[in-house]
């Protein structure tokens, strides 16, 4: 049975969109720590969702990039008007709106390695530029040595961002804060698997099996709880963090996809709709994370009594999430009748809504 199907010559996949919708989901949730608790988070649930949001995302980005591109004049342009328009014009409006709103400088949000949670539409730029740069030069070589030499330039690509990193920190720190290089060479190796895995299916077929399913998703949890036991609450940057975050990418790869079988099913139904809007979400949410001081109060001494939070925190995250991400919608769907303002707050045009039809 096939789970995709052709919208305007694009491929539409349920299990991508219902991916991206759990994913802007653990976003909402994960931000409810910092933004409503006020960093009150003693389990390892945090930890689980910082090490699969972004880079889920970032897996998912490179998998969109993998669509055929041309290098003639007419097709450069029309490649990097679009990115512009999709990635960097919301970060016109939305950032000067959330520091008008917040009382921040603008001065202060850019000097600031998350851009007041803007960072990774900027950071995502950087890696199609990047990667653009890497598809370029595979694009001069022979016909029959273009995919070893565009994985060979994908690999040299990985080691210039971690070299770059250690020298961009040395050399400027206000500049390696500005572009937030540190988010750059955290994600920048899982857009590269997601843009393979769109090239060579039978790789992403791969990790789709139940055996390999099954050992990612063992190796995830490992690195969960070796993390967790070593400092809870471990950047997810860290050498352990991204051991977690590149096992926790494959297993949230083959479970959608295994998972994921009816289009009818009001639940996939729902996290799709998550998913065909999570560039808006993402956009418009940072708005509606409000402080609740007394819940971080009462997980703190919830913890000091019983040292057991796990159940709470769950609850407590996802009804603030859940509220978080209605609001952002109702104003998503009032932004979306004017035009002009669906394209300066989004980025783009919203796509009329379609099935699954998962018999073709």
């Amino acid at each position: 049975m096939n789970k995709n199907i052709e919208i305007k010559g694009k491929q539409h996949s349920l299990a991508l969109d219902v991916l991206k919708g759990l994913t802007i989901c653990f976003v909402v949730i994960s931000h409810s720590f910092f933004f409503g608790f006020e960093n009150a988070c003693f389990s390892p649930w945090r930890a689980i969702l910082l090490s699969i949001d972004m880079p889920i995302f970032m897996l998912l980005a490179g998998y969109f990039s993998g669509s055929e591109i041309t290098f003639d004049l007419q097709g450069i342009m029309a490649y990097w008007k679009k990115k512009s328009v999709q990635l960097l014009l919301p970060l016109i409006l939305l950032p000067t709106l959330y520091c008008l709103i917040n009382g921040i400088t603008f001065e202060q949000i850019l000097h600031d390695t998350h851009h007041g949670g803007y960072w990774f539409t900027w950071v995502l730029f950087l890696m199609f530029l990047l990667f653009w740069l890497v598809r370029l030069v595979a694009s001069f070589l022979p016909k029959k040595q273009r995919p070893v030499g565009e994985i060979a330039l994908a690999l040299l690509s990985i080691v210039f961002v971690v070299w770059f990193d250690k020298y961009l920190l040395e050399a400027d720190f206000e500049l390696y804060k500005i572009i937030s290089w540190a988010k750059m060479k955290y994600l920048y190796h899982c857009f590269v698997i997601g843009y393979f895995f769109r090239r060579y299916p039978k790789l992403a077929d791969f990790f789709k099996r139940d055996e390999v399913w099954g050992i990612t998703a063992l190796l995830f949890f490992y690195f969960i709880h070796h993390q967790v036991e070593m400092r809870l609450g471990a950047h997810p940057s860290s050498a352990q963090g991204m051991q977690a975050s590149f096992f926790g990418i494959l297993t949230a790869w083959g479970a959608v996809h295994r998972m994921v079988t009816n289009s009818s099913n009001k639940v996939n139904r729902l996290f799709a709709y998550f998913g065909r809007e999570s560039r808006s979400i993402y956009f418009m949410h940072f708005f509606f994370l409000f402080s609740i001081p007394t819940a971080g109060d009462y997980l703190r001494e919830l913890y000091s009594r019983t040292g057991s939070t796990f159940s709470v925190e769950v609850l407590f995250s996802v009804l603030y999430g859940a509220w978080v991400i209605a609001l952002s919608l109702v104003v998503i769907r009032m932004i979306r009748k004017n035009t002009l303002l669906e394209l300066l707050c989004f980025g783009k045009k919203s796509n009329p809504k379609q099935g699954y039809d998962l018999s073709k």
